[in-house]
């Protein structure tokens, strides 16, 4: 059997089952590799659905721009009702310095667009419920 361990600073820690078949089989699937036994592992091809399809899961204003957050973790800017066509990243830094979001994540690297987007989403309605 091969697992592979999946740890998320959102979603915390999982096991996924890789692969689960008798060794010889399995090792007929592995190519050796400095002395060990490597299981590739393929990208499988994700389900692309357009931003509208999505449900939104997150959301907050900030002075004319609304950020969402939607099921797939995507983050998106938008502002008077259209998507904004920018870096959302680059977006998000000068807001999340501004109300005091951490832009690096608890292993010292700075954070990906869904870390640092959800994290700002939730100092955002934290800052409109006081």
């Amino acid at each position: 059997m091969v697992l592979r361990v999946n740890i998320d600073d959102e979603k915390g820690v999982s096991v996924e089952e890789l692969l689960d078949a008798p060794s010889e089989n399995a090792q007929q699937l592995m190519r050796s590799h400095a002395g060990k036994l490597v299981y590739p592992i393929s990208r499988g091809a994700r389900e692309e659905r357009p931003i509208e399809n999505l449900e939104i899961t997150a959301r907050a204003p900030y002075a004319d721009l609304e950020i969402i957050q939607y099921e797939s973790g995507a983050i998106r800017i938008w502002r008077n009702g259209e998507l904004q066509p920018v870096v959302v990243k680059e977006m998000l830094r000068p807001i999340a310095t501004e109300i005091g979001v951490d832009l690096f994540n608890s292993k010292g690297g700075l954070k990906n667009t869904q870390q640092l987007g959800a994290d700002v989403i939730r100092a955002l309605n934290a800052r409109d419920r006081r």
